[in-house]
Parts: C-alpha cells; structure tokens; sequence
C-alpha cells in the first residue's frame, strides 16, 4: 500500500512541472519575463524517475507481474504449450 501512494504522488509530481511549465512558458510568450523552463522540466523529470524506480522497486520485491504471467498463461499447471498455437494463420 505504501508504494501505490508514493508512486501517486510521483505522478503528481511529474504532471505539475509539465503544467506549470506549460502556463509558465505560457506566460513567457505574452509577456517578457523567463520562462523558468529548465525548472520545470527537472521537476517533471525528477517525478517520472521516481515513479519509475518505485515500480521497478515492486516489480522485483513483489514480484507482482511473472506471478500474473504465470497465472493467465498456463505456466503454473505443469503443461508445456505447442509453440505452433501462436503461429498466425
């Protein structure tokens, strides 16, 4: 439950900096001041990174997706699969 919401909030993060760049850099073409661009685009960057190494931190602790995979796929059951079943026809 703690990573859910500390991946949320590193989207949170990540959108904020892509909007307040946009109605900064907004800003800059109206009137003449900086756009703090590089600023903003280090906050969306830093969000995006942390969102990332959050999911990647519960995919190997967690191991959420292979127990997926295993389990649509038939891989648990012990039963090989034909590999010309995923031929296209």
């Amino acid at each position: 439950m703690t990573l859910t919401w500390l991946g949320r909030a590193f989207l949170y993060v990540a959108f904020a900096g892509a909007i307040g760049g946009m109605a900064f850099q907004l800003r800059a073409l109206v009137q003449p001041r900086r756009s703090f661009a590089m600023l903003w685009a280090g906050l969306s960057l830093l969000g995006v990174l942390g969102a990332v190494g959050v999911m990647q931190y519960a995919l190997v602790t967690h191991d959420f997706a292979l127990a997926y995979v295993a389990a649509i796929s038939g891989f648990d059951s012990g039963r090989s699969l034909d590999p010309r079943q995923f031929a296209k026809v």
